[in-house]
């Protein structure tokens, strides 16, 4: 690695300063396009050799051994102070215990912290990582940084004009002498974070890796988390009038708003290899179902999703995912992958916060061997997913209107539980290869479940009752144990027992659905107008098993893809 201690020169300077003034100019014309909020603030124009006292910027560099006093320091912590008016931290060392120090920096400036631009290039050979990191122990506390604003102020404790930070090539490591707390925590402010790693070391992990309480985050490039109670967590806002977070310590004059978390692609949060799983059992009825909240002081959850705890400031606003799966995030190792327990934009009297219908959205998510995959409380937007490999179930839905559309619900136990008065729309999602059933509606339900294809399961739809709102149509059923039943051991829907209202029930609701060559069935078939209004053939064995299937048993396994001589995933 070569010696860059002295090289201070004109044109290292202006390299420094393009930096700086192109994520600045960036944040002010929209190039940021993955920040849900931007600075207006102009350019900032930097004229070399200047008086001190004139400067719009400061630059520190931090090195474990300084050789050159003026400028130079050997912590995080001590290089920050030294950047009075808003500036850029440069980190000299790629493999270098710089920032441990007793407490978290607490970050209440604009700030650009980054790797040196000369090691930027650099392979980590120690993580085999190729894009450079440096790599900073957390501080004595157990924390790292803390984001917030710099003095509270007249509207609800907001300055006017909101810090900017900007973390870029660091990876953040547990201090092997104490015990991990909470890594990156943001109060409020424009945060960028950009090729960050948040790891394990030395056997330990972070509790938390990133606490968002307030202001926007947003990510270029990979985060990579490894937490082990919880990868991600969003507030949005902390009532003064609750306790605070556990393991976090609340500052003087702190005060919360909406938080927004924008990532773009490249996120990656798991558990350490050997971190204890909580057992967690499920009510498959909902009847005394454990929320998210619950979940929470006791397991683990890879991104937990929280509520608004003040009625005058809506819920997170969240975007997670990319254009293209090998972009995406995967969420693995947790007792729930991914929890939504707040997502809606909500108002009380006399304040005008407009609804939303969905602030939680996930795009080419991998989730899979956690306890459960996604479990939705509030209104939340799937798609184009990979929910897989849970131990329990892959999706549960416990209330809200949420949107599940286009994924693949694969090798769960059981693949999707929706509990009674639920509204969900799930649209042309594959959901296969369960023990138990691939779709399980309890009580009256009020979700939407159109051109899915659901095959090769224990049972392929469990439906309990569908309230006058919902409907299951245009579905493919096929090559299940049992097609369409009721839950086991209970009788034909509450309310469909006289024909009349068998006969509404599948006018309205209950149509257009092949629900054929399953081994069985299921008792739905015993609804009055089912065989007419549904294609319901070939539910025998002898149609699902055999080798070579003719007819419609024949059309579908070419329209989904089967190999012959597969059913119920034999």
């Amino acid at each position: 690695m070569p010696d860059i201690t002295n090289r201070r020169n004109i044109g290292t300077i202006l390299a420094c300063v393009s930096f700086l003034s192109m994520h600045q100019m960036g944040a002010a014309h929209g190039q940021w396009n993955n920040s849900p909020t931007q600075n207006a603030a102009g350019p900032v124009i930097i004229v070399p050799g200047g008086p001190a006292a004139s400067r719009l910027f400061d630059e520190t560099f931090v090195k474990s051994n300084p050789r050159n006093a003026r400028g130079e320091f050997q912590t995080l912590k001590e290089a920050f102070d030294n950047v009075k008016s808003g500036g850029v931290i440069y980190i000299m060392e790629q493999n270098s215990d710089v920032s441990n120090v007793a407490t978290g920096l607490v970050i209440d400036r604009s700030v650009t912290i980054q790797l040196d631009a000369e090691l930027e290039t650099q392979l980590d050979t120690v993580n085999l990582d190729p894009l450079a990191k440096a790599n900073l122990n957390a501080a004595a506390d157990g924390t790292c940084v803390t984001i917030a604003q710099s003095a509270p102020g007249a509207n609800a404790g907001r300055r006017n004009t909101r810090n900017e930070v900007i973390i870029r090539d660091v990876a953040f490591l547990p201090n092997p002498g104490s015990t991990p707390g909470s890594c990156i925590i943001v109060e409020d402010g424009s945060v960028f974070l950009q090729n960050i790693a948040i790891q394990e070391n030395a056997g330990k992990a972070f509790d938390k890796g990133l606490v968002v309480l307030g202001g926007d985050v947003s990510t270029l490039h990979p985060l990579e988390i490894s937490a082990a109670k919880v990868g991600i967590e969003v507030f949005g806002t902390v009532d003064p009038s609750q306790p605070f977070t556990a393991g976090l310590k609340k500052r003087a004059g702190a005060s919360f708003h909406r938080a927004s978390l924008v990532i773009a692609e490249g996120l990656s949060v798991s558990r350490p290899p050997g971190t204890y799983a909580g057992s967690l059992s499920v009510d498959p009825t909902g009847a005394t179902d454990t929320s998210c909240d619950d979940i929470l002081q006791t397991m683990g959850v890879g991104i937990y999703i929280g509520k608004s705890k003040d009625a005058r400031v809506a819920d997170p606003a969240i975007s997670i995912g990319a254009q293209s799966a090998s972009k995406g995030t995967t969420i693995s190792g947790y007792e729930v992958g991914v929890c939504v327990s707040g997502s809606s934009s909500h108002k009380a009297p006399g304040f005008a916060i407009a609804p939303a219908i969905s602030n939680t959205a996930f795009q080419n998510v991998s989730v899979y061997f956690n306890s459960i995959g996604i479990r939705v409380e509030r209104d939340a937007s799937v798609r184009d997913s990979l929910i897989a490999h849970n131990f329990i179930y892959g999706i549960v839905v416990s209330d809200g209107a949420s949107d599940f559309q286009r994924n693949d619900i694969y090798q769960n136990i059981d693949g999707v539980v929706v509990f009674a008065d639920a509204d969900p729309k799930f649209f042309e999602n594959r959901i296969y290869d369960h023990i138990q059933s691939g779709l399980s509606v309890y009580g009256i339900n009020r979700g939407q479940y159109s051109d899915n294809q659901i095959f090769n399961n224990g049972a392929g739809a469990v439906v309990e009752n569908i309230a006058p709102t919902g409907s299951l149509q245009s579905n493919i059923i096929a090559f299940n144990g049992e097609g369409v039943s009721t839950p086991a051991g209970s009788a034909l829907p509450a309310g469909l027992q006289s024909k009349r209202d068998q006969k509404v029930f599948s006018l309205n609701q209950f149509s257009g659905n092949t629900v054929s060559c399953n081994i069985a069935e299921g008792n739905y078939v015993d609804i009055s107008g089912f065989e007419k209004l549904n294609i319901a053939q070939k539910n025998k064995d002898k149609y699902c098993f055999t080798n070579k299937p003719k007819g419609i048993c024949g059309g579908l396994r070419r329209k989904l893809n089967l190999a012959s001589g597969k059913c119920n995933g034999n």
